[in-house]
């Protein structure tokens, strides 16, 4: 499961999103274990970052986020690049499971910004890392989280940043917390999102391990 959000106007983003999209439709598999998932998918994203930067040299095309999930049904494992995200909620709480890789995000551990100063806000749009950074072709690596276990009952949400900027946690919660199946779930999420004024591009991808 993955969410890809594209960076650039006019079109630019969306052709760049969907350009790793396909790279990664195409290169699914099932892995025969933790170390042949960590590597087809670290290929996968050296592959995406390289079919954007041909695509670059076509049109304006600059990148993409990328966090991708992997699962075999009983554990999981996320690689992420950008500022889309993925939490778990588990028993009522959402737990935010990625780092930002954003200037604000660089800022605030460095201990040089604090959230509640006005440049916060333009820095949190600037990524210091995405899918098509690497020009070289062959040095891009996602982040990679340690393997979760799944408990029955949790719920991992991916998303983009056009859904957490508009809904505030308790909004995404109360819908995570409703019965319902996972594509009414992730309908009634962006809809929140619409909801609080849709001012950017809305994508979520929920996946629900059954009790």
């Amino acid at each position: 499961m993955a969410v890809f959000d594209g960076i650039g106007s006019y079109g630019a983003g969306e052709l760049a999103s969907a350009a790793a999209a396909q790279v990664f439709a195409e290169a699914l598999e099932n892995a025969a274990d933790e170390k042949a998932v960590n590597l087809w998918v670290a290929a996968a994203f050296q592959k995406a970052n390289n079919r954007i930067l041909e695509l670059r040299r076509l049109c304006w095309v600059c990148g993409t986020t990328g966090t991708v999930l992997y699962t075999d049904g009983t554990k999981y494992k996320l690689f992420h690049l950008g500022d889309s995200r993925a939490y778990r909620y588990q028993h009522g709480e959402l737990l935010l499971l990625t780092r930002d890789h954003t200037l604000a995000q660089l800022k605030l551990d460095m201990g040089v910004l604090q959230s509640s100063i006005p440049d916060f806000t333009g820095d949190r749009r600037k990524l210091t890392r995405y899918v098509g950074q690497d020009s070289t072709k062959r040095h891009l690596l996602p982040q990679e989280s340690p393997w979760y276990t799944a408990a029955p009952g949790d719920k991992v949400l991916l998303c983009t940043d056009g859904l957490y900027e508009m809904c505030p946690d308790e909004e995404i919660i109360q819908v995570l917390n409703k019965q319902g199946d996972v594509q009414a779930q992730t309908a009634a999420l962006v809809q929140k999102a619409r909801d609080y004024g849709g001012e950017d591009n809305i994508t979520c991808a929920l996946l629900a391990f059954l009790k």
